[in-house]
């Protein structure tokens, strides 16, 4: 029994992805954008190392009753998706009323067959089809320049949902001159744009890559 220690521990630490899910969801309903992409960026690391401390303590052999994949599967399916659905709708990224919620269904149900496909990963492990990272989307989301969210949207409501408009947050913000990365100031606070900016094209370059390598 005490050697099953190591391997209980190491899915203790996985499932501390749990927990970081549910202070994010608390920060989204406050419209602590920060603390959101905190928390989930501490989660991304967690799922980044907890494989690597599994394969270490044998947990496979050590715990066969408890399955890491399907725990890893249920937490990710949190951070990857709903709680950057949930972000992107309380922010009004999705629109507001009925239409938000619509695009919101949309990402948890489609991400749902992604993660119940048993033929998600090809034999070397990469995605096929697109990864359900809405983790990095919402983050690209937030992190764009405001005037082009804002000029998107304000085109779209008419068409596409019963508000005339984005929600109030993105034009208080465009009409203060918190234009994102570009102002040093947006939904987060930027003391460093210019590096910002280049860290965040360089993930974009990588999730590109990953995007492409799934799609071949």
């Amino acid at each position: 029994m005490r050697m099953a220690w190591p391997a209980a521990l190491v899915h203790l630490f996985t499932a501390l992805g749990a927990v970081c899910a549910l202070l994010a969801t608390r920060a989204a309903l406050s419209g602590a954008w920060e603390q959101v992409f905190g928390w989930l960026g501490i989660a991304l690391i967690i799922d980044g190392i907890d494989g690597t401390f599994a394969r270490l303590a044998d947990v496979k052999t050590r715990l066969p009753r408890f399955s890491g994949d399907r725990l890893d599967l249920v937490i990710d399916y949190m951070t990857y998706v709903f709680v950057p659905a949930l972000a992107l709708l309380q922010a009004g990224f999705l629109g507001s009323q009925g239409w938000g919620v619509v695009l919101g269904s949309i990402i948890l149900l489609s991400s749902l067959f992604h993660f119940s496909d048993t033929e998600s990963k090809s034999e070397d492990h990469s995605f096929v089809g697109f990864p359900a990272i809405w983790n990095i989307v919402a983050f690209y989301v937030f992190a764009f320049s405001m005037p082009t969210a804002v000029a998107v949207a304000r085109e779209l409501f008419p068409g596409l949902s019963n508000a005339d408009a984005p929600q109030p947050v993105l034009s208080e913000l465009l009409e203060s001159g918190r234009l994102g990365v570009s102002t040093g100031e947006g939904f987060f606070a930027y003391p460093d744009p210019e590096a910002v900016a280049q860290t965040r094209d360089r993930l974009l370059s990588s999730v590109l890559g990953i995007l492409a390598e799934a799609k071949g």
